[in-house]
């Protein structure tokens, strides 16, 4: 049991490292991708 939740915070980690690392940052200050164009402040 004790190595199926160490497991499991071990995906959920590596699954969180992988989406900051996917996610795509860009060096001029727009918005991220994610922001819907009815809200373009969302980003700050």
């Amino acid at each position: 049991m004790k190595r199926a939740i160490r497991m499991l915070f071990l995906m959920v980690g590596l699954m969180c490292a992988y989406t900051a690392l996917a996610t795509p940052v860009s060096s001029d200050g727009a918005p991220p991708p994610l922001c819907p164009p009815s809200r373009p402040n969302c980003g700050k």
